[in-house]
């Protein structure tokens, strides 16, 4: 019995030019194939009985004397993403309230003002380099509600958070963080956003800047080197274009990249990133043990496949409560879907995988056999476009051959899968 399976690759007709489509960075390329990151929403919030969004609006700060993790341990996050299949975890190193969770020189609102004392960003980055994970950080440069309520002047306000951005990258190594994701991006002043008066959109191509001198491998995403946060649903949709046209440089900086299409006219490259939590808030209220708070399995597979399988970052939430610790019932649930989304990464025999395939992109189609002598049972065919050259396919299609060795037939186009019941 011969089992032929075919995937005919149609190149788009503005794609393939002598110009050649724009091509991603290096830091664009590694973000892609990472694919999956784990965020982790953790500060002052979760010693309050449901705070989410803590001190903006203008109402006063959560007081920094309830910060006190009774077991805290970034080993155990790091070893979670680790299991998950995450490559990178994304703290909240300060959020839109501005509770630091390191030792900064620019504020009394941190850890080193509350009974716990310790610097977790320290002890965090440690926990990275030890499980060989990379470390990114949530730190919005438009909202910090304790320095808002301090009443400071705009241009006083930018320079102690610049002063934070600066310290998270080089007080705990050299180039070393992965990516900075940045809520409320080119957004100005108010709602989640606190700040004073005109003190942005203005600033913002002064954080680009220092991001770009002190820590160059370091992408923003969401940020100027992606489309990033497209809903907080963990979902993508497709196909995903990433050739995209940038806006003119603002002081040095591209600070966007908007209308996606298969154009090679277009100049631009930019990911897409999606964002979800696991749990039923973005910060955990509490010791957090209740199974039922949690996306079960089938939830988050669901999740995976809707996103990282067709070409997104996802960057999912696990949140420590007030031990400081993820929860039980979730990190048992990342252990097996990282289990299961390993095997089904891992192709079901030598044969069935083709590598380092180069066609000519021009009229007409180009077919890639996949072929063995025997039947083999699979449940994915998975297609990878080397995306260092640029995005050049247009569309493809997954056939097979049949029994009788000459009819050929056309899989889908297959639905998505079903949401979980």
């Amino acid at each position: 019995m011969r089992i032929v399976l075919v995937v005919v690759l149609l190149c788009a007709a503005a794609l393939g030019t002598t110009a050649g489509p724009p091509l991603p960075t290096k830091a664009q390329n590694q973000f892609m194939t990472m694919g999956l990151s784990q965020f982790m929403h953790f500060s002052v919030d979760p010693f309050s009985n449901d705070t989410q969004h803590n001190c903006v609006g203008g109402a006063p700060c959560l007081n920094a004397s309830l910060f006190n993790p009774t077991n805290l341990s970034t080993d155990q996050w790091v070893e979670a993403a680790v299991a998950f299949g995450a490559d990178e975890i994304c703290l909240t190193a300060h959020h839109e309230g501005g509770f630091c969770l390191w030792d900064t020189k620019y504020s009394n609102y941190s850890v080193m003002h509350s009974p716990y004392g310790k610097d977790i960003v320290a002890q965090f980055v440690k926990s990275c380099k030890k499980y060989g994970v990379k470390p990114c950080y949530y730190m919005g440069p438009n909202a910090n509600g304790y320095l808002n309520n301090m009443g400071l002047a705009p241009e006083e306000f930018v320079e102690r958070q610049l002063g934070m951005l600066d310290e998270l990258l080089t007080k705990y190594g050299t180039d070393y963080v992965s990516r900075l994701w940045w809520d409320h991006y080119l957004g100005s002043c108010g709602g989640l956003a606190p700040c004073p008066g005109d003190s942005f959109p203005a600033a913002w191509p002064r954080f680009v800047a220092l991001v770009r001198k002190l820590s160059p491998s370091t992408i923003i995403c969401p940020g100027p080197d992606c489309t990033g946060h497209q809903t907080e649903s963990g979902l993508g949709k497709y196909p995903a274009w990433l050739p995209c046209s940038p806006e003119a440089p603002v002081n040095g900086s591209v600070l966007k990249c908007d209308h996606h299409a298969a154009d090679d006219s277009l100049t631009g490259f930019h990911p897409y990133e999606t964002c979800a939590t696991m749990h039923k808030g973005w910060f955990c209220n509490g010791a957090c043990d209740d199974p039922s708070d949690y996306w079960s399995a089938s939830e988050v597979w669901y999740h995976l496949l809707n996103s990282v399988g067709i070409g997104y970052a996802n960057t999912l939430n696990a949140p420590p409560g007030t031990t400081g610790q993820i929860a039980q019932p979730l990190v048992e649930t990342m252990q097996v879907v990282g289990k299961a989304w390993k095997a089904l990464l891992e192709p079901v025999s030598p044969s069935t995988r083709v590598t380092n395939v180069v066609v000519q992109c021009g009229s007409g189609s180009h077919p890639l056999e996949v072929r063995w002598g025997e039947p083999v049972k699979f449940n994915a065919v998975l297609s990878r476009e080397d995306l260092t050259k640029g995005q050049r396919v247009a569309e493809y299609s997954v056939e097979y051959l049949d029994e009788d060795g000459t009819t050929w037939h056309a899989y889908g186009p297959l639905p998505p899968p079903p949401p979980p019941p």
